[in-house]
């Protein structure tokens, strides 16, 4: 029985993450994000949307996240499948609409361990892992009535404190028909302008809570023992969350060094070395405080979302406001280790741009991968 990709976003841009998998009657979403920069939904083809058996959900970013709840609000109503930490972000981020909109989560953590199979429905199976690219995000395979899909989400396996489980360990020598993979960075493997032990004093890092900037935190906090940090109270709590090494947390709650409050206090921000503040909690305070930062005795502003960044590259303090990438992608070498480890019919790349991915794809052909194709939004294509 023959399946299909349909692209309703995601594979020639940095984002808005959509993809429709039919095979025979059977068919899924994986994921369904928005363009962050612009805040545009997938293309998404809502006759086809009503015939879907289930939404794949592979972590609770925007761009992978935020259209599902644009329909949620839309009266759309099908079960849902993620982690349960993915569930708990989600309400966290969306408390308002989800505690007025019907919608059905479903987490696989109740289901089944990771790397296990599971029975989905009768025309089914499902088995996840940890992507390595945020807490709670994880990547799936999928069998659909015979055929083999793998979906990396967002993927990388550098992880420090997060878990992180080979897909490999799941197929042994089966076969993949078709395989969506993340390659974020594409030709260029790390993008950071910034290399940790290149911080002087005084730093502000503006980041996502709910991201992989925690492990910054975690390997900043360990490189630098005799400076004082400040974070914001919600930020910390995710630290503590994530954190499972009890050594780690000690340290961490070092009150003297590692300062949170409720409250934004000003006299620790100006006194601090690392200073981390919640993007989605920027209130005029603390906006004003950040920009007295950059006027004043500050160094430097640091941010780990590629969106925020092209954003705030308009202001007039540009020259000091820096993309530091976290390493919550993999590029083309990923790519690379991935497709050696599993045994792939088909791939295609996603989160990067249009050049940018074609760029990557010829690469890997010439790599020898022929099974890696350039597939645009809109674009179907048969496995």
């Amino acid at each position: 029985m023959e399946g299909k990709l349909e692209v309703w976003g995601g594979t020639t841009e940095h984002g808005r993450a959509c993809y429709y998998v039919s095979v025979g009657d059977q068919s899924i979403l994986l994921d369904c994000g928005i363009n962050i920069v612009t805040g545009e939904m997938p293309e998404i083809d809502y006759d086809k949307l009503t015939k879907v058996d289930y939404i794949l959900l592979s972590h609770a970013h925007e761009d992978h996240s935020k259209g599902l709840i644009e329909l949620i609000k839309l009266g759309y109503r099908k079960k849902v499948i993620m982690s349960e930490e993915t569930g708990r972000q989600l309400y966290e981020l969306y408390s308002s609409i989800l505690s007025n909109c019907a919608h059905d989560f479903k987490y696989v953590d109740q289901m089944a361990d990771y790397l296990e199979w599971f029975k989905l429905s009768e025309h089914i199976e499902l088995c996840y892992g940890a992507s390595g690219h945020m807490y709670g995000a994880i990547w799936f395979l999928i069998k659909i009535d015979g055929k083999v899909i793998f979906y990396s989400g967002d993927y990388n396996h550098q992880v420090q404190i997060l878990p992180f489980h080979s897909p490999e360990k799941a197929m042994g020598s089966d076969v993949i028909d078709f395989a969506i993979i993340d390659c974020a960075n594409g030709l260029e493997e790390h993008k950071s302008k910034k290399e940790a032990h290149e911080f002087g004093k005084r730093n502000l890092f503006i980041v996502n809570r709910f991201s992989k900037a925690i492990e910054v935190i975690v390997g900043l906090s360990e490189q630098y023992p005799n400076h004082s940090f400040y974070y914001d109270e919600a930020l910390y709590d995710e630290i503590v969350r994530q954190v499972k090494s009890r050594k780690r947390r000690l340290h961490l709650c070092d009150e003297q060094r590692h300062r949170h409050s409720e409250s934004f206090r000003l006299e620790w921000f100006k006194e601090a070395d690392f200073i981390f503040l919640e993007q989605d909690l920027l209130n005029s305070e603390r906006q004003f405080a950040v920009a007295s930062f950059l006027q004043n005795n500050g160094h430097q502003i640091y941010l780990t979302s590629k969106a925020n960044f092209l954003k705030y590259q308009e202001t007039f303090f540009s020259d000091r406001i820096l993309y530091l990438s976290v390493k919550a992608h993999q590029g083309v070498k990923g790519v690379i280790n991935l497709l050696n480890v599993l045994k792939v019919k088909k791939a295609i790349l996603c989160h990067l741009d249009g050049d940018e991915n074609i760029k990557s794809v010829k690469m890997l052909q010439s790599k020898g991968f022929d099974n890696v194709y350039f597939c645009e939004v809109r674009a179907s294509i048969a496995f």
